[in-house]
C-alpha cells in the first residue's frame, strides 16, 4: 500500500521534532552545569570571607610623630641639687683576705658593654660550667665567647632560633645546653624532642681531641682493661681530659656490682670508631675515643623501636645503678634522650650540674729528648808513650727529664 502525500510529509517532518527536543535537552544540561558551577564559586567565596573574618586582624601601628627637641636653658652657674644622706651611694664593704686571693676568684670576665638580660645571665652560668669542665684547654670567658689557652676564642651562641633538627645539623656551643640534663629516675622516658647533649659542636671537640681522619686521635689513645675481675678485655679510649683514667675507675666500681649486672657490661661493643653516626653525616664522641657502648644485646635504640604515631616507644633495660656510676665520673647516658640509645655513654662533664673534674693541671707537653755529647775520636796509641790521666766523661750523670704523660703531643 502506497502512503498518501499527507502521510509522507508527516514522516519526513518527524525527525525535526526530535532534533528540537535534543537541542532543548543540551541547553538544559548546560544551564544546570552553569548553575552548579556558580554555586561552587559562590560557596568558595563565602568560606573565604568567613575565614578572613575569623582571622585576627592586626591593628596597624600608629605612626610616631617626631617630637620637637626642647633645648634646656643655659645657665651661667651649675646648681647641684641637695643630696640627702639616704640618697648617697653606700661604699662597698672591704674584701676579706680569702676573697683577695686570686686563686679563689673566678676566671669569668664580662664585657662592660654587654646588656644584662636573662639570656646573658644564663649564658654566663653555662660558660662557667664549660670552662670548669675542661680546665686544661679553656682559660676564661666574657659571657659571649670562650677563650682557649692558646688565645683562640669561640662564640657561644649564634643568636638563632632553631628547631630540634637544626640544633643537630647546625649547632653551636649553646645548643648542647638547650635541654637541661636530668639525673636519677626522673630522666627515664623523656618527653618528645628532649635530647640533652645530643648536639655536638664539632669545631670545639675536634680542637680538643683531634681529628680522627688525620690520626690525631689515635696518637692520644690508651688501652683500658675493662672489668678485670669479671672479663678482662681491652678497649681503647683517649687520654685527653684523662678519659682513659676515668674509665679505669668506672671499670673498678662496676666490678664490685653483683653478678647479675655483668651481663649488661660485657662484652662492650664499641669504644673508638672513626665513622659518622649511623644514618647521618655527623660525627659523634666515638670518633674522639671519648665514648663507650655496653653489651648491645641489652641495648635499645630509637631507630629499632616500634613507632607509635609520631613518637617512638621508649624502652630501657640498663639498670640505674650502672648509670649512676658513669654519671659520677662525667659521662652522660643516651637513655635520657627521647631519641634514646640506652647502652651509649660519652664523656660530657659540662652537662652534669655540679660535676667537679678535679683540680686544673697545667697543659702537658711532650717529653724533650736529651742530646748527649759525642765521645772524642779515638787517637792511635803509640807504644811506650804514657797516656794522659784524664777522667772519663760522665755522660750517664746528665740530668734526665721527668716522664711526661702521653695524652698531648
Amino acid at each position: 500500500m502506497i502512503p498518501s502525500d499527507d502521510a509522507a510529509i508527516t514522516i519526513r517532518k518527524s525527525p525535526y521534532h526530535f532534533r528540537k527536543l535534543r537541542t532543548a535537552g543540551v541547553s538544559l544540561t548546560h544551564a544546570v552545569f552553569a548553575g552548579l558551577l556558580a554555586l561552587t564559586f559562590l560557596r568558595a567565596d563565602v568560606e573565604k570571607t568567613s575565614y578572613v573574618e575569623a582571622a585576627p586582624r592586626k591593628k596597624p601601628p600608629t605612626p610616631v610623630r617626631p617630637q620637637k627637641r626642647i633645648e634646656p636653658p643655659v645657665t651661667s652657674a651649675k646648681i647641684e641639687p641637695p643630696v640627702s644622706p639616704s640618697m648617697k651611694k653606700a661604699e662597698p664593704p672591704p674584701l676579706t683576705p680569702a676573697a683577695q686571693n686570686p686563686a679563689n676568684q673566678t676566671a669569668s670576665v664580662f664585657t662592660p658593654n654587654a646588656p644584662t638580660t636573662n639570656a646573658n645571665i644564663r649564658n654566663a652560668g653555662l660558660l662557667d660550667r664549660l670552662v670548669s669542665a675542661y680546665p686544661e684547654f679553656l682559660q676564661s670567658h666574657d659571657g659571649q665567647s670562650v677563650a682557649w689557652r692558646d688565645g683562640e676564642r669561640m662564640q657561644f651562641d649564634d643568636g638563632r632560633d632553631k628547631t630540634s633538627g637544626e640544633r643537630l645539623e647546625l649547632p653551636d656551643l649553646e645548643d648542647s645546653f638547650f635541654d637541661a640534663y636530668p639525673a636519677g629516675a626522673d630522666g627515664i622516658n623523656p618527653p618528645p624532642d628532649f635530647d640533652p647533649g645530643r648536639s655536638i659542636f664539632e669545631p670545639f671537640f675536634t680542637k680538643m681531641y683531634g681529628d680522627c681522619k688525620t690520626g690525631d686521635v689515635e696518637n692520644r689513645m690508651a688501652e683500658v682493661v675493662w672489668l678485670p675481675e669479671n672479663w678482662g678485655g681491652k678497649i681503647k679510649a683517649t687520654t685527653v681530659n684523662y678519659v682513659d683514667e676515668r674509665l679505669n675507675k668506672i671499670s673498678s666500681e662496676l666490678d664490685d656490682l653483683p653478678s647479675e649486672f655483668m651481663k649488661y657490661l660485657k662484652p662492650p661493643s664499641d669504644g673508638y670508631s672513626c665513622r659518622p653516626i649511623a644514618g647521618t653525616a655527623r660525627i659523634g664522641m666515638h670518633s674522639y675515643a671519648a665514648a663507650i657502648d655496653l653489651n648491645p644485646a641489652f641495648g635499645d635504640n630509637w631507630q629499632n623501636a616500634r613507632r607509635s604515631r609520631r613518637q617512638y616507644r621508649y624502652r630501657n633495660r640498663i639498670p640505674l645503678e650502672i648509670v649512676d656510676i658513669f654519671e659520677k665520673h662525667g659521662f652522660i647516658w643516651g637513655g635520657r634522650w627521647s631519641h634514646f640509645d640506652t647502652f651509649h655513654f660519652e664523656y660530657r662533664p659540662e652537662l652534669i650540674a655540679g660535676f667537679d673534674p678535679g683540680p686544673a693541671a697545667p697543659r702537658r707537653e711532650p717529653a724533650q729528648t736529651v742530646v748527649r755529647p759525642a765521645p772524642p775520636p779515638e787517637t792511635p796509641q803509640v807504644q811506650n808513650q804514657p797516656q794522659p790521666t784524664t777522667a772519663p766523661a760522665q755522660t750517664d750523670s746528665l740530668p734526665l727529664p721527668e716522664r711526661q704523660p702521653r695524652n698531648i703531643r
